[in-house]
């Protein structure tokens, strides 16, 4: 909250409240008049900066709620990627695999390596392509082709984008 926007408001309150003293001692209508106007333009500018104050308030009370949801969901994550290990799938592949005792109730499967390391588990689906001759990896995320078995003609297995 901001506070100096808090500190004037009050201030507002207490000049209203000075002002609502020396009307009680006033006995001129004209007097009287000049002062309640007086008095209702402190009371708005107390009102605007109130107001300020909550705006701001609010603001930091959103930015917590953010910041305790991130804080959640990194822990969820650190969890859940010790779960995991690089695997080499050969010629210089790599993807994520479970480690022992920690598959659970899932199905054998791997994780995208670029994909984990921006903390996302994306799971790499095995394609066979040019009728047989070349097995791969494929993530739907990322778009990461790992080949694992066999070769395309000109080039040699490894990771490939696809465009």
């Amino acid at each position: 909250m901001d506070l100096s926007a808090a500190g004037a408001a009050l201030g507002s309150l207490k000049t209203a409240f000075d002002i609502l003293k020396t009307m009680a001692g006033l006995r001129d209508a004209n007097l009287v008049r000049e002062k309640a106007l007086e008095l209702q333009g402190v009371i708005y500018s107390a009102q605007e900066r109130a107001l300020t104050s909550q705006a701001a308030q609010s603001a930091l009370v959103k930015r917590i709620d953010d910041l305790e949801t991130e804080i959640t969901r990194l822990k969820a994550w650190d969890g859940e990627k010790e779960r995991y290990e690089l695997k080499s799938l050969g010629a210089g592949v790599f993807a994520y695999a479970p480690k022992p005792g920690m598959e659970g109730s899932e199905p054998e499967h791997k994780l995208c390596a670029n994909c984990f390391q921006h903390r996302e588990k994306s799971i790499l689906q095995q394609e066979t392509r040019h009728p047989g001759r070349v097995v791969m990896l494929v993530c739907s995320a990322c778009h990461a082709e790992l080949v694992i078995a066999g070769a395309r003609t000109a080039e040699v297995s490894g990771m490939i984008r696809r465009p």
